[in-house]
């Protein structure tokens, strides 16, 4: 009797733990579905989506001419939203990849926490990255920054198995696929390899072969896209130098996201607390009496924090060295390394013990809570201010809204367009509902012939009509661009001999501006 209720005890503590570490990653994983499906439903449009809008309504064919002028890092990514706009023609169908793909992150990197290091483990990882606002904010974005960190995440997962596996082939070949789709998604996710390594500790000589064959197949099956998208660096020539501002401010902005490197107090302090946390959870680490567990412990902490650190650190050497490249959009990776670092610092904390007298552990404890604490909290209200705020980016229904408002048959409609965007003039016309300029913008997409200054006159406004301009910019005209593309389409059209004075504040849309001039 006594033999069979210890069984049922057993039994009942066992489902017990199961249910924990389930909850520990279905309850993490579906507030970030919520939030996520959320904002992807309510929230229109931006310019880089209205981009990804614009190559994934073409064919094939079209595709790959637009493609061959701009975006071509893009490809793969672009043929996918393609197949989605076709089965969900709507702007949550261009979000759902980012949605899943994000949910799916949550998943994986809580099945990382709980196996390397246990539920509580597991459930700190998962929060960490659903109260993220960078990454919640890429969730429900058509852009591919989701869908890459989501096969950075399932490269690491296929990676473990296959470093720890009696037969492993089949997890290197998952690895190869996963780490060369997240490069195909953007081409920068292939730094997450240098972090990956750190998984290769204690490993034998025959598995790290492996792991370097299979990631030379993985990225030279990338190379075609790399060398042409390289031909189009231009692109990204608005990316500033970054200078020590600048270059903590991407790092702190993955954390913070109230803006594209922005570096004020709460990026600071949220940096600060989160290298210190991830300092401390190594010195508690390297505490641990030498052995084979310590061992496979420090290569999957350094994985997680040469993810959070390592791709950060080559951008900006490059950025310095070459061509700059460093912002807070390229770091998305950084975020899951951020979570699987603190994913472990919660459960070192929580075994790590200091003093004899039971107030300076409850102190001591508690001050090391707080370093994971208050950098999640500082996060977690921007991501707040993202699920309740009208906008993130662009306002186009706002803008069009406006314009049909205040502009007048006769005037002068300048669409200001630089080379490294590609959706303000399709973002206008689309919500504009201006028929011609959705047509000539669809050719000069195919074409690259996209001007800086595309003057229009306008027809009538209900509904809203425009005709490329046949008379010169005199007169009145509204400008519709986006960062400080003014002064540039100023100095274009002062080119041109037109000289053009502003008559009244901008109105701004999120980026984008509406502008009143008058021009002779």
């Amino acid at each position: 009797m006594r033999d069979r209720l210890g069984a049922m005890a057993a039994v009942n503590e066992r489902s017990r733990q199961r249910a924990a570490e389930v909850t520990a990653i279905a309850l993490p994983a579906s507030v970030m579905a919520v939030m996520a499906t959320w904002s992807a439903v309510r929230i229109p449009l931006w310019r880089d989506e209205v981009a990804t809008q614009s190559f994934a309504v073409l064919d094939g064919g079209d595709r790959a001419a637009a493609l061959s002028h701009v975006d071509a890092v893009f490809r793969l990514y672009y043929w996918l939203e393609h197949l989605a706009i076709i089965g969900i023609p709507s702007p949550l169908g261009l979000r759902l990849a980012s949605v899943i793909a994000a949910v799916g992150t949550v998943v994986i990197a809580g099945l990382l926490a709980r196996k390397w290091w246990g539920t509580l483990a597991s459930l700190v990882t998962g929060f960490v990255l659903t109260l993220n606002p960078f990454a919640v904010q890429m969730a429900a974005t058509a852009r591919p920054y989701a869908l890459a960190c989501f096969f950075v995440a399932l490269a690491a997962f296929a990676m473990d198995r296959a470093t720890r596996a009696e037969r492993s082939l089949a997890w290197w070949l998952a690895y190869a696929v996963s780490i060369g789709l997240a490069g195909g998604m953007h081409l920068f996710s292939l730094l997450s390899i240098v972090p990956l390594a750190f998984l290769l500790l204690g490993a034998s000589r025959r598995r790290v072969l492996s792991w370097l064959l299979s990631t030379v197949l993985a990225v030279a099956a990338l190379a075609p896209i790399a060398v042409v998208a390289y031909g189009q660096r231009g692109q990204v020539s608005w990316i500033p130098r970054p200078d020590v501002r600048r270059a903590l401010g991407a790092l702190g902005s993955a954390i913070v996201n109230r803006g594209d490197s922005l570096f004020k107090l709460p990026e600071a302090v949220a940096l600060g607390l989160s290298v210190v946390a991830l300092g401390v959870g190594l010195v508690v680490l390297l505490r641990q009496p030498r052995s084979q567990a310590r061992t496979l412990t420090i290569a999957r902490y350094g994985f997680a924090v040469g993810l959070f650190v390592v791709p950060w650190a080559l951008l900006l050497v490059y950025s310095l060295l070459a061509t700059p490249y460093l912002r807070t959009a390229y770091l998305l990776p950084a975020v899951l390394g951020l979570a699987l670092g603190f994913g472990f610092c919660a459960d070192a904390f929580r075994r790590f013990k200091v003093g004899r007298d039971s107030w300076i552990r409850y102190a001591f404890g508690a001050a090391l809570w707080l370093l994971l604490i208050v950098p999640v909290t500082i996060g977690a209200a921007t991501t707040f201010d993202l699920l309740r705020a009208n906008w993130w980016v662009d306002d186009f229904p706002g803008i069009a809204h406006l314009a049909a408002e205040r502009v007048e048959p006769g005037d002068l409609l300048a669409i200001v367009q630089t080379p490294s965007e590609t959706g303000v003039a399709a973002g206008f016309a689309n919500q504009s509902g201006d028929g011609d300029l959705q047509r000539t913008t669809r050719q000069r997409l195919l074409t690259g012939n996209q001007p800086l200054v595309d003057l229009r006159e306008v027809v009538s406004v209900r509904p809203f009509v425009t005709t490329r301009a046949s008379r010169t910019a005199d007169g009145t005209m509204w400008m519709v661009f986006t960062r400080g593309d003014r002064d540039i389409a100023k100095s274009r059209l002062a080119d041109d001999g037109h000289t053009c004075s502003v008559t009244g504040d901008d109105v701004q849309f999120g980026l984008l501006r509406l502008a009143r001039f008058e021009c002779r």
